[in-house]
């Protein structure tokens, strides 16, 4: 029996003491830190894209504005031409 709580013993004291020590909390609080730094890089990364696809649209919209600018032209010579 005594050898038997010898073994018992000696499984709980190998075990390895953590590294940081402190209260059981603050694993899950570094945890929170580091959720609060993947979201800020997402949104960063996705200010990012949007500020790019605003551009993209502004650009097509002003495409699309002289598009209809040069049709206009083109129909009012095309009605001018025939009056």
């Amino acid at each position: 029996m005594s050898s038997r709580w010898h073994a018992l013993i000696g499984d709980l004291s190998g075990g390895t003491s953590p590294s940081l020590l402190g209260l059981s909390c603050q694993a899950s609080s570094a945890a929170v830190r580091a959720a609060n730094a993947d979201i800020a890089a997402f949104k960063t990364a996705l200010v990012v894209q949007a500020r790019a696809r605003a551009l993209e649209v502004a650009e097509a919209d002003s495409r699309y504005v002289r598009n209809e600018l040069s049709a206009a032209d083109e129909l009012a010579t095309v009605v001018v031409g025939d009056a």
